[in-house]
This record gives C-alpha cells, structure tokens and sequence, in this order.
C-alpha cells in the first residue's frame, strides 16, 4: 500500500503539530521524509550546502517515487525539484503533489534568466496537482505567472508553533521597546525614516541590514539568530512588520510568532498579512506604507493602555484559534480534500 509523505526541511520535533493535524484530519498516515536545509542561510558556503540539499533530497524521493501516494513538499524547493525531475526524465504520474509555500520572485542576470526557465518548466500541471500559498491575494499572481487552471492554486493560513511556551530564560534588558525582524522583503528605509522622527527605542534584528549614522534610540542588531529573536519579541512594547513588494508572501513566520506572544502588531498594505491575517484596529493596525500613520499608530499605543491590550488579547486568541501548526496542518488536509486528492 501506498504511503502518504511530506518532504520536510526542518526537525521532527518542530513539525510534530503540523504532522498529527495531518493524520488525524485525514484519518490516515503521514510518514515525515526529511533533510534539514532551513539552518543553513547566510554565508556563500552554506547556502551552497543548502542549494544542494534541495537538489539531492528531492532525487533520492524520485527514485521511490513509486512507494507514495500524496506528497507534501512542506519546503517548496524539495516539491519543486521533484516535479522537475518527474518531467526531466518524462516518468508516468505516480503521485499526488503538493507544493506548500511556494514563492516565485524574479532575479537578476544571467542567473535569474537560468532560475525562471526552470521554475517554469517544474511547476507544470501534469506533475504539480496543487500549490498552496500563505498569501490570499498570491494565488491570482501564482495563476497568471504559470498560467495554472484556477483550481491548481489555493489559500491557507501559515501556522507556527507556540513560541511563548519556550524555555529558555530571558535575560533581556531592554524593555518596551518597538521591534522589527525579518530578512527577506523588507522596506526597512520606510521604516527607519519613519522611526527616527520619535523618540522611542526602537530595535531592529537582521542579519543582512547595515546603516550608519543611525540615531541613539534605533539599534540594529546582526547577530540575532534563532530562537533569540523571542527574547525581543517577549520583551518588546509592539512590533512593526514593513513589507516591501505586497504581491509576495511574506513575514507570516514572524506575524504569528509575535502574535503567540500576544503583543500589538503594525503591519503595511498591500501585502498577504493585511489581507489574510490581520484586521485592523481588532487583532493588530493596518496602515498604508506612510510615515504619518505608523507615527500615529505608535504613539496610540504609547499612550492607550486598554486600546493596547485589546489588540494584545485579540491577537493571543487568534493565534491559538486560527494560526497554530496545528490548525495549519488541518487547513492543509481541508485543501485536500476539497481538491479531491485524499
């Protein structure tokens, strides 16, 4: 009999949630095939390690590829290569795939010419049943960019473990302060132009951000990694999440994480946070990418305690009603489903 797997890239033990929402959603087996790829970003080298991980993993999984049924690419990269292979070697359809969180973003030179012609000729419907994006407003930029039947593209809620059961001790000194993190599709100019006309600490962690001659009150940390960035998260007055192209999706991971720590969130339009995630004024605020409101926004919550801790209750409860690993696993399970492919 056939098993059902997904292609994991981080630890059992973090997918754990995700994996039992599957099984019993499904009423079925879910066997975890996994090559841990998400530790590596940063440096030439290990991104190496990590391209070649993505490579290798999703080959071996080919080679038996007779031995499933549905295949889950939880790193869309492993879906995405084991697609390419299914139509590289022009092998009979064996399987059911599913990319989970799939983003397409053009690169540059020559390099980028290489990189579109072959997410191109991967993601092709006769090997690739559905791909789910994190992103609502995504899904019509995944159908016009392949050119995918509409009902090859759906929408579901990211979910992240609950990060503020966490045992590490917080050693954290600074307190109340305005936090931003992330690396990718970030606008951090808006956001530091806007922050340097208050006066409020302000704290941002990326490891690829490096500006000089930055006020006293704004930090910018490189070394934060991991798990570390919850100190600041738990310790912060409320976070600010800029988002620079809204077509694409991006800062789920770090909205829900901040979100299990229920603190206030302020979150720019357009992007997929403002439109599947959070509603303003009731669980965190929108604002358009203007410094005005963010200034606004900031200086309301300074000074209104229960608006504060309103957005702060809401955005508990909604993480642990709508946006756990679990409830992501179960929402997967209902595409499926719907999609007819269990």
């Amino acid at each position: 009999m056939k098993q059902n797997i997904v292609m994991l890239d981080n630890d059992l033990q973090e997918a754990s949630e995700y994996l039992k929402a599957l099984i019993e959603e499904s009423g079925d087996n879910w066997i975890p095939k996994f090559l841990k790829a998400n530790e590596t970003q940063g440096k030439l080298v290990l991104n190496i390690k990590r391209y070649l991980k993505y490579i290798y993993f999703p080959f071996k999984v080919f080679l038996q590829r007779k031995q499933y049924n549905v295949i889950i690419g939880w790193q869309a990269f492993y879906g995405v290569f084991f697609a390419f292979y299914c139509r590289l070697f022009n092998v009979k359809k064996e399987n059911k795939l599913v990319i989970q969180h799939f983003i397409y973003k053009r690169k540059k030179g020559i390099v980028g010419v290489i990189y579109d012609k072959f997410i191109h000729y991967a993601v092709n419907e006769k090997y690739v049943d559905l791909i789910l994006t994190c992103s609502r407003p995504y899904v019509d930029e995944l159908i016009r960019e392949f050119d995918l039947p509409t009902n090859k593209v759906a929408f579901v809620p990211f979910g992240v473990n609950d990060f503020s059961l966490w045992q590490n001790e917080n050693d954290l000194e600074e307190k109340e302060f305005i936090f931003s993190v992330g690396r990718s599709n970030r606008d951090w100019e808006f956001l530091i132009s806007a922050l340097k006309k208050q006066k409020q600490k302000s704290i941002i962690c990326c490891d690829t951000l490096h500006v000089d001659n930055l006020p006293s009150h704004i930090i910018v940390k490189n070394d934060v990694t991991g798990t570390e960035s919850f100190k600041y998260m738990e310790n912060c007055k409320c976070a600010v999440i800029p988002i620079d192209d809204g077509r694409l999706s991006a800062g789920e991971t770090v909205l829900l994480q901040q979100m299990c720590f229920g603190k206030p969130i302020i979150i720019t339009r357009p992007s997929s946070l403002a439109s599947g995630y959070i509603d303003d004024g009731i669980n965190g605020i929108v604002i358009d990418k203007d410094e005005d409101q963010l200034l606004s926004a900031i200086t309301k919550l300074y000074s209104d305690n229960a608006y504060c801790e309103m957005l702060s209750k809401n955005a508990r409860e909604d993480f642990v009603r709508k946006y756990s690993l679990y409830s992501h696993g179960v929402h997967v399970i209902h595409q499926l489903k719907k999609h007819h492919l269990i």
